[in-house]
């Protein structure tokens, strides 16, 4: 039973509660439970599988990656496998590989709450230092455990980084495959369209979009 304390919120889900979201759900179970299982098993073995969420806003995206994000959350046999990092719906600070892995941080950070000093100590270091020690901070802070990096408006984080950021997220997921996205966009866009793009080839997409045509987007890993 829904609490006349439960929080209802039509354009963040993410501030709903696990029961409120499983309460509400209408349809689209079939994705949710398909993205679940595909984070499951990118953490139970070797394969890194990348999804990517196609539709226009108000489709349900942001729901449907609420609703992932708390049921793999439950999952028993994931505690102590997974470090989820769920960014903020809008970043518009990311405008490099370096202010992405500090927005990963704190994604980390707000999770589970003991990275804030070492956070606060990368942003006294010299410029030229951030990202290696920041990357080697999130490397040894996950260990054996495996990254769920969950992001909304994907295109406007590929905006930010550019082509040369966008290469350097590439290499920081293949070189060692580590984490696993989940990820939205209201359109397609060339970061991920264009044939000389960094993430060319690296989600699978469907044009009819999420009310559609629900899928699992992505089921390729991060070593293709």
């Amino acid at each position: 039973m829904i609490s006349e304390q439960s929080y209802l919120s039509y354009f963040t889900p993410r501030q709903m509660s696990h029961e409120l979201l499983e309460a509400i759900l209408v349809k689209q179970g079939d994705l949710i439970q398909r993205l679940v299982d595909k984070t499951r098993q990118s953490v139970m073995t070797q394969a890194k599988y990348h999804t990517l969420l196609l539709g226009p806003r108000g489709i349900g995206k942001s729901y449907i990656t609420a609703l992932t994000y708390h049921r793999v959350k439950a999952l028993p046999e994931l505690e102590g496998k997974i470090a989820i990092a769920f960014l903020a719906e809008e970043e518009w600070s990311v405008a490099s590989l370096t202010d992405l892995l500090l927005v990963i941080l704190k994604a980390l950070e707000q999770e589970y709450g003991d990275l804030q000093t070492r956070i606060d100590a990368l942003y006294r270091l010299p410029i030229n230092e951030i990202e290696a020690t920041a990357n080697a901070l999130i490397r040894e802070y996950v260990g054996e455990r495996t990254l769920f990096i969950l992001i909304e408006n994907l295109n406007e984080i590929f905006r930010g980084l550019e082509s040369d950021g966008q290469w350097a997220l590439r290499s920081f997921l293949s070189e060692h495959p580590f984490a696993t996205l989940l990820a939205t966009t209201q359109s397609l866009f060339a970061g991920v369209t264009k044939r000389d793009s960094a993430f060319y080839g690296f989600f699978q997409h469907s044009p009819r979009g999420v009310s559609e045509d629900p899928y699992s987007a992505g089921a390729r890993s991060s070593r293709a």
